[in-house]
């Protein structure tokens, strides 16, 4: 009684405003959204508002939890054969680790050292995000190093004095260098 008809035949799966308005007792634990609809016998889940075709009778059962989104901050982040400056996921029933999405994320120049949600919380690049500690959806910042280089100079190869500067990625010492 919750689905509506698409021009195809098939069945859109409705989303959580439509299920609570509709009524039925249907109530969303707290801090939590609608993430999608597990077809039950299956580790399917379907996200809200998207379409179903109905072959046969189907059992639905809604997927509570939390959106996250990583925004790369300067970076990106690789996934599925395109590189984006932000991701959002799903975490609803099961832990999901940062360190997937961490070993996908790049900056020219830059090393990764974890997440940050704000000044305080912080998440390094392998912890896990609890659903349970969750109280609402995620966003984290990239946070960013610059690499560190050292650069030797000198006028030709039978010169013997070499000048040596230690540098990082975003400096502009190497551009005020004199000889």
């Amino acid at each position: 009684s919750f689905t509506k008809e698409t021009l195809s035949g098939q069945r859109m799966l409705p989303t959580q405003e439509e299920v609570v308005a509709a009524g039925g007792g249907f109530t969303v634990p707290g801090g939590k959204n609608l993430v999608g609809w597990k077809l039950n016998g299956s580790d399917t889940v379907y996200p809200p508002g998207s379409a179903y075709n109905f072959t046969t009778d189907a059992a639905f059962t809604a997927v509570f939890g939390n959106t996250v989104t990583l925004n790369a901050n300067g970076g990106k982040i690789s996934s599925g054969g395109s590189a984006e400056d932000s991701y959002t996921f799903i975490v609803s029933d099961a832990p999901v680790s940062l360190a997937g999405y961490s070993n996908h994320t790049a900056r020219t120049g830059y090393t990764l050292t974890g997440w940050k949600a704000s000044e305080t919380e912080t998440y390094d690049g392998d912890k896990n995000i609890v659903p349970s500690e969750m109280s609402g959806d995620l966003t984290l910042q990239a946070q960013w190093e610059p690499k560190k280089y050292t650069v030797r100079l000198k006028v030709d190869e039978s010169d013997s004095s070499v000048q040596e500067i230690k540098t990082t990625y975003d400096s502009s010492e190497l551009s005020t260098v004199s000889y």
